[in-house]
């Protein structure tokens, strides 16, 4: 033991870490209109939001007297919650760094009558600044500007079907499908025939529960034995009880960072169901750490045997085989 007392050292070092604030989101992103620089500082602040999720430790390495199935009822809504906060992290970082989706604008409006309304304006403000005379070289140039600007105006909504016509045919010069089919749904105008009353049933419910039956029969549809389904079942129940559940099973019961890396890779951009605020492209797009919390939480899941409710969704959207027959019968959907 050294003879000297003991030195203690107080540093106040100044620091200054970034934060998630898990408050206010919106909704529509539009991941086509991204830019390197907007993906990088959606895998940045991706990456902040997951570092301030508290992991449910006792929940990932759960195991009841040595056997590898959970059943603790904290556990399962340890795991929804943690579910719950990867979701949040990816609405929250995609709707601070890409851009939001804007309303469809006038065809020719941004090309003709934007630079146009700048000018006006410009001019408009050194007019005013000049004390707002009726005569002179500034009123002359002012209301020259706000003549083109009208006129410019004037000319895209009396044109819009030429201005249309133009902007897909340079779209398909450039071989940008993507900008040629929204000016085709922009044209179509994006509208689709819904109903309140089909084959004479009545009301957003009666409708639902209508659909229901209808999927439920269609995907019933396909003959089976019961009884054979029911013993299959009994004894599927029963090997992952006496064989997986005690840990004799040959085959790994987790996901690694990898797995999931590669399953991601795998998704096509673009693609979500009918609630637009999560997408594949969050994932796609998304930093490494990511991987990280999916394998984590879905290596939890398959010894809680557990699925978080949001994960049981799913959005079915009833589509008209025909629009020139009635929407207000069932056959034709």
């Amino acid at each position: 033991m050294p003879d000297h007392a003991p030195i203690f050292l107080t540093l106040d070092v100044p620091s200054s870490s970034k934060t998630c604030d898990r408050v206010s989101v919106s909704k529509g992103v539009s991941w086509n209109r991204a830019t390197d620089t907007d993906i990088l500082a959606y895998k940045e602040t991706l990456r902040v939001c997951l570092d301030e999720i508290e992991l449910p430790l006792d929940a990932l390495h759960c195991s009841v007297e040595g056997q590898l199935m959970c059943s603790c009822p904290d556990h399962a809504n340890d795991l929804i919650e943690y579910h719950s906060q990867i979701i949040l992290s990816l609405k929250i970082a995609a709707s601070r760094c890409i851009p939001h989706r804007r309303k469809k604008g006038l065809a020719g409006w941004s090309t003709l009558v934007n630079p146009l309304k700048e000018d006006a304006i410009f001019w408009n403000k050194i007019w005013m600044d000049c004390g707002r005379a009726n005569s002179g070289w500034v009123y002359n140039i002012r209301r020259k500007t706000r003549a083109k600007y009208r006129q410019a105006v004037r000319f895209v909504l009396n044109n819009q079907d030429k201005l249309s016509a133009e902007r897909m045919a340079q779209a398909l010069e450039r071989n940008a499908s993507r900008d040629l089919w929204q000016e085709v749904s922009r044209r179509k105008g994006g509208s689709s025939p819904s109903t309140e009353s089909i084959d004479d049933v009545e009301g957003n419910e009666q409708v639902r529960i209508l659909f229901i039956d209808k999927y439920d029969e269609l995907y019933s549809s396909v003959s089976y034995d019961k009884q054979e389904m029911k013993q299959l079942c009994f004894d599927v129940d029963r090997e992952a009880s006496l064989i997986c559940g005690m840990g004799k099973c040959s085959s790994k019961h987790h996901f690694t960072a990898l797995d999931v890396r590669k399953a991601v890779k795998k998704l096509k951009g673009g693609k979500s169901d009918a609630r637009p605020s999560i997408s594949s492209d969050n994932f796609i797009k998304a930093c490494d750490e990511l991987c990280v919390h999916l394998s984590l939480f879905l290596s939890a899941l398959l010894t809680s045997s557990l699925a978080p409710p949001a994960m049981l969704e799913s959005v079915l959207v009833p589509i008209p085989k025909s629009r020139k027959k009635s929407v207000c019968v069932s056959s034709n959907y």
